[in-house]
């Protein structure tokens, strides 16, 4: 192989990775590992990469039969070629350019013959404050509690980008109160990602003597600050301590915050507050916000607000629309079943209009991808259906 410029080496290693292909001319892949071009480097390492998670993608599919033979040779193959330049990827490990070496700790955790958890371990000290958040997080995802001293050792790294993957990892375990006081410290940093970690790792830690400082941030002017507080205060079951604060988030001109009050408010069930969250119901145009409001009152199967609820069936969000027709079934709203089902025949086709979603969720501190569909007619007809309403849903 004879490629002398950046861009025609790049393209050659981006064929392997488009095409799966596990037959490369190792001589040449070994020559790019070496390139002076860190772009090529890191390239080859990404395709290897590929290569590996493509093996334990076709592994984790248990195909039987002739189609399962082949994938599971091809795997096979893959992991054998790839230990043949596993040399490669752990000397990668000390490439001079970090995002280099980044991609090589991607690579090779997926190598079936290396100690991985010594090679992050090793990594916590590298000279880079990439390469250790990096390795952190990796770290973080195995078993952190036992290298609870390493990672302690990281909340007085210079890097503040490593303390807060360090303050996030350690507020998933069970920690010490000598580490949880560590953790509480960052309250009084300077820097406002690191007083959020903090925050967040203290209510996942039930620290509840934290409670009155972590309030106090409720009243914060960065609206990140202040819906870490009230998620934190959530997880410490501490909301109602603080409940007229939490309320008064209500009235933020932030969306995010609203939704985070009113959602604190649901979980606590402080139905007395109903009228107020009915209000916002009907004033607020944000559609995350107008959710959290509707779950709210079902959760506090406030019947008598009804009518605001009906109310919504005007919008056009099909995420709205599902979430108030569940509300006025629990509610036994039958007074809107003319309104539904009017709405059955206004609305179009489920095949046409059904859609999903990445609702960002938060469960206990861990950001979650909640994918499903919504299905308003669905509802609708479930519904009707409930109330001995018939219809015919032959569409």
């Amino acid at each position: 192989m004879t490629l002398k410029d950046v861009d025609s080496k790049i393209k050659y290693i981006d064929y392997f990775k488009t095409y799966q292909q596990v037959e490369f001319d190792e001589q040449s892949i070994r020559k790019l590992f070496d390139d002076s071009d860190a772009r090529v480097r890191k390239s080859v390492i990404d395709v290897i990469h590929s290569l590996l998670y493509t093996q334990y993608l076709y592994e984790g599919l248990n195909l039987s039969g002739s189609t399962g033979k082949v994938i599971k040779e091809i795997a096979l193959l893959a992991q054998k070629k790839v230990e043949q330049i596993k040399d490669c990827i752990i000397r990668a490990l000390s490439d001079k350019d970090p995002e280099v070496r980044i991609v090589a700790l991607e690579a090779i955790k997926s190598l079936q013959t290396v100690d991985f958890q010594n090679i992050l371990v090793h990594s916590l000290k590298d000279q880079s404050p990439i390469v250790r958040a990096k390795a952190v997080t990796m770290l973080g995802k195995l078993s952190p509690s036992y290298y609870f001293h390493e990672l302690e050792e990281l909340l007085s790294d210079e890097s503040n980008e490593v303390k807060i993957v360090v303050i996030a990892v350690l507020g998933q375990e069970i920690c010490s109160d000598k580490l949880v006081d560590r953790i509480g410290a960052f309250l009084n940093s300077r820097n406002q990602d690191l007083q959020i970690a903090s925050i967040t790792a203290l209510g996942l830690q039930y620290a509840q003597n934290y409670s009155r400082q972590v309030a106090g941030f409720l009243k914060n002017s960065n609206k990140s600050l202040v819906v870490a507080a009230i998620n934190s205060l959530r997880y410490m079951e501490k909301i109602s301590d603080y409940k007229e604060d939490v309320l008064k988030c209500i009235e933020s001109t932030d969306p995010l915050i609203r939704q985070a009050a009113v959602e604190s408010l649901k979980d606590f069930k402080y139905s007395e507050y109903a009228s107020k969250i009915a209000t916002l119901l009907s004033n607020d145009k944000n559609t995350n916000v107008i959710i959290a409001c509707l779950q709210a009152l079902r959760e506090f199967n406030s019947i008598d607000f009804a009518e605001k609820v009906a109310e919504c069936l005007k919008s056009n969000d099909i995420w709205v629309l599902e979430e108030v027709v569940i509300t006025l079934r629990q509610f036994n709203a039958k007074e809107y079943a003319g309104k539904l089902r009017q709405l059955y025949d206004d609305l179009p086709l489920i095949e046409s209009k059904i859609s999903f979603t990445h609702h960002k969720i938060v469960n206990r501190g861990r950001d979650m991808f909640n994918i499903r569909y919504a299905n308003p007619r669905k509802e609708i007809l479930k519904t009707l259906h409930y109330w001995g309403i018939k219809v015919d849903d032959s569409d």
